[in-house]
């Protein structure tokens, strides 16, 4: 079965030797997309790209070059940038998906078509007082939510469903991304959902975190260490928005 979606994944010249691992779960899956995008930062140069990734592209895999500017956010600026009428699942390329990750992700976009639907989700806290508590004590891989909610991140590893015409042209601000989250791509969209009045809805699919491909976690995607520099992340995104979080993600509840 094809559905009505594409999806976007990014990678660079470390992970290169195992993609075609996370690409072999791609094109498994019970429901596929139209079209895959990968998009190679400048690490990589195209005549050096294996041939167990270039086989893929007869089953449907777009291979697209661009540069490392915006460092994670490669996953999903330019897909969304080149096709906005079309919904986007994004996903990594370090992990093994579930055959069913793509029907359950479009399965939830039809029950709530103007949610973002993700596999993999942490619950926002906050103390008696309202302030946002450290990133580290959020609530990971949350499961008493079913319906969307606005206190729910969806986080990137799992994939993503992205229903079109949902951000606006601020989201695509290549300036601000590199001033504020470079490599943080899961918690600036959480901003602009935020600023937008996008809530977020977990698929229920379970183990919410797919299998790591033995080997890639030492090489993280542009060496991201946001586990510890997220909590640097918000406070500089909700400095800059002017946002009280707390006030917009319990306005659901009101």
């Amino acid at each position: 079965m094809i559905g009505n979606f594409i999806v976007s994944l990014a990678s660079y010249s470390k992970r290169i030797h195992t993609l075609h691992i996370c690409l072999e779960s791609i094109f498994s899956q019970v429901l596929m997309p139209q079209k895959v995008f990968l998009y190679f930062d400048s690490s990589v140069e195209p005549e050096k790209v294996p041939e167990e990734v270039t086989l893929f592209i007869k089953k449907g895999l777009e291979i697209i070059f661009v540069s490392d500017y915006i460092a994670s956010h490669n996953k999903y600026y330019y897909a969304m940038r080149m096709f906005p009428d079309k919904v986007v699942v994004t996903v990594d390329d370090d992990v093994i998906y579930d055959k069913y990750t793509f029907y359950n992700l479009f399965h939830t976009h039809k029950k709530y078509p103007n949610a973002v639907c993700a596999t993999r989700v942490s619950c926002m806290m906050f103390d008696s007082c309202g302030a946002i508590m450290p990133y580290n004590s959020w609530v990971s891989e949350y499961e008493q939510l079913r319906c969307p909610a606005k206190r729910l991140l969806a986080v990137g590893v799992g994939g993503v469903l992205y229903p079109p015409h949902i951000f606006t042209e601020e989201t695509f601000n290549k300036e601000l991304i590199i001033r504020l989250a470079l490599t943080a791509d899961d918690l600036w969209l959480k901003i602009m959902q935020l600023k937008n009045n996008i809530s977020v809805v977990w698929t229920g699919q379970l183990p919410q975190h797919p299998t790591p491909i033995p080997g890639t976690r030492d090489v993280g995607l542009w060496h991201n260490v946001n586990k510890y520099k997220n909590d640097e992340y918000i406070e500089r995104l909700v400095k800059y928005f002017n946002l009280n979080l707390f006030s917009l993600v319990t306005e659901e509840d009101k």
